[in-house]
């Protein structure tokens, strides 16, 4: 008897959520992939539009700021 009312309350909760809910989750994601794509997309565009100094520049703040340097 106890195993059916611990059976009852897993289907309770694993009752499909509302219409609302599974729209909210479909687009949620689709959401965050597009503002990854945008941020990289500017990250790029910022990037290109960097004279020779100020790409020098960059490129020191990461290699002290990762500890890294970058050799050609």
């Amino acid at each position: 008897m106890a195993d059916e009312e611990i059976t009852t309350q897993e289907t309770y909760k694993e009752a499909p959520a509302t219409e609302e809910e599974k729209l909210k989750a479909e687009k949620a994601p689709a959401k965050k992939a597009v503002k990854k794509a945008t941020s990289s997309d500017s990250l790029i565009d910022q990037i290109k539009n960097m004279n020779v100094l100020e790409l020098t520049q960059l490129v020191q703040a990461i290699e002290k700021e990762f500890g890294v340097t970058a050799i050609s």
